[in-house]
């Protein structure tokens, strides 16, 4: 019988850097061996990442519920609907999944509970005590925490986490939709004669959106090409559009919202820009790499793990707008070794980064963590 796995993650509407990574495994996991289904908690309703799994004729599992008054009955559903389904694993993805997440695994007595932790503490919890206990415990109690970088790891080892019990995997990307010539957009119909920058991530404070845009407002006057693709959703459209007709940017940026072709449109660009102010890892920074672009990134959370400076892309302080103009202009100055360094940051991403090699080190840290336990079954009975 196929081991049976639950990746159960809380999402609102948008698709982030975790629901992408999910997305992207699914393609690739032995069904002989492992059946896998899936579960979003926290759901507002247009659920694109459940949308995207089914169209893959994968099960997704929704449990409604917009808030923490809502706790009781999202737990109660999950531990009558894992218990139903029988898991041998449940693996969790992000904060709020996590918590709720691993809570009912442990009541439905899943033998196997694993959390991939997405974030380091100060993403998400920015002081909210209840929150950084119940996640610190949730963790604890685990069977096993994957840190998808050194930065994350080093915040599950404060948080009390056991050094046994961490495995560090780092995220991973699909090459294939990169490397499909039939993968086209219509960025350059769109934008013609146009210096295409492009940033992608969800509009919220810890991607430093205003920073990129500060810059560009220093590089508009010089180069009057120059033109931001801001690629994503989130709470904070309104306020960054207003920052934007504030600093007279309303020709040389726009906003695209979600897209479902990301790797089509990096395809088309001159160079990826990374503003972010927290960034644990950056799925965004591997698609860009893997699209054969130069990279200019915040020197934050593990960023510098894919990152060489100088060398695979380069690297620049958070919250500075000027160092980021000045990255920008060296990049646009200097086209022959932006082409060099985008060559050697495909190259990096092919081997350390491709998701085939990621998901066998998923299905082997299952596999043991399924082993593990029977003997310590064995053990107990003895």
């Amino acid at each position: 019988m196929p081991i049976k796995v639950l990746h159960l993650i809380s999402n609102k509407a948008a698709i982030g850097g975790a629901e992408k990574f999910l997305l992207d495994m699914s393609k690739e996991y032995d069904t002989g061996r492992f059946s896998v289904s899936y579960c979003t908690v926290f759901s507002e309703g247009n659920n694109i990442f459940a949308n995207e799994i089914r169209k893959r004729n994968l099960e997704c599992f929704e449990i409604k519920g917009t808030d923490w008054t809502n706790l009781p009955q999202i737990i109660q559903k999950l531990v009558v609907f894992m218990k139903r389904e029988r898991f041998d694993i449940v693996h969790t993805q992000l904060l709020h999944g996590s918590i709720v997440g691993q809570l009912a695994a442990r009541i439905a007595k899943v033998p196997v509970r694993v959390i991939t932790r997405q974030y380091t503490t100060d993403c998400y919890h920015g002081g909210h005590k209840y929150l950084d206990k119940f996640d610190a415990y949730v963790a604890r109690k685990a069977t096993k925490v994957i840190a998808i970088s050194n930065a994350v790891k080093d915040d599950l080892l404060e948080q009390g986490v056991s050094y046994n019990n961490i495995e560090l995997i780092y995220n991973g990307i699909l090459l294939e939709p990169f490397d499909d010539e039939n993968n086209k957009s219509t960025l350059r119909e769109t934008f013609p004669d146009k210096y295409l920058i492009a940033f992608v991530a969800n509009l919220n404070e810890r991607k430093g959106h205003e920073y990129l845009l500060q810059a560009m407002a220093q590089l508009v006057s010089q180069y009057n090409d120059i033109h931001l693709l801001l690629i994503g959703e989130g709470d904070l459209r309104k306020k960054l559009e207003e920052l934007t007709a504030k600093l007279k940017l309303e020709e040389n940026v726009s906003f695209l919202g979600y897209q479902p072709n990301v790797p089509a449109l990096l395809k088309d660009i001159d160079l990826y820009v990374h503003a972010s102010v927290l960034e644990p890892l950056g799925i965004a920074v591997l698609e860009a790499m893997a699209a054969g672009k130069c990279v200019i990134a915040t020197a934050v959370g593990g960023v510098p793990e894919i990152i060489t400076d100088g060398q695979t892309g380069f690297l620049v302080p958070s919250q500075d707008s000027t160092k980021l103009a000045d990255a920008i202009h060296n990049a646009r100055e200097n086209l022959y070794k932006t082409q060099k360094i985008a060559k050697a940051g495909r190259k990096h991403v092919e081997e350390s980064f491709s998701i085939k090699s990621i998901v066998k080190k998923y299905q082997e840290l299952y596999t043991s963590s399924i082993l593990q336990k029977k003997q310590n079954l064995v053990k107990v009975a003895e």
